[in-house]
């Protein structure tokens, strides 16, 4: 069964949390308006749409969510660029190996 989302902002004050945001009280860049808060988007969900096509953000069930790509940690997110950029690295060097073995002058 799919469920309906909605995004909210929360204000963060001081590391916990402070109040949910009205829409005038966050600009366009999802900042707070006031200074002392840091705003937050969350995702939470929206029992009061019946017509899924209402939707902003649509998840089948609730394990698509737990894989989401927004979940990961600063940790996780070093690691994935870590690995794609060995992974390009590594795909660099044997195309240069390749160009020595065959004489090429293009890079």
């Amino acid at each position: 069964m799919a469920i309906c989302l909605k995004a909210i902002y929360l204000g963060i004050k001081n590391g916990t949390i402070a109040s949910k945001l009205p829409a005038y009280e966050v600009s366009a860049a999802g900042t707070a308006v006031d200074p002392n808060l840091t705003a937050v988007q969350v995702l939470m969900v929206d029992p009061s749409v019946s017509n899924l096509s209402a939707c902003t953000y649509v998840a089948q069930s609730g394990a698509e969510m737990a894989s989401s790509l927004y979940s990961l940690s600063a940790a996780d997110g070093g690691y994935l660029s870590a690995m794609i950029i060995t992974v390009w690295s590594a795909a660099y060097g044997i195309r240069q190996v390749i160009n020595v073995i065959r004489g090429s002058t293009e890079a």
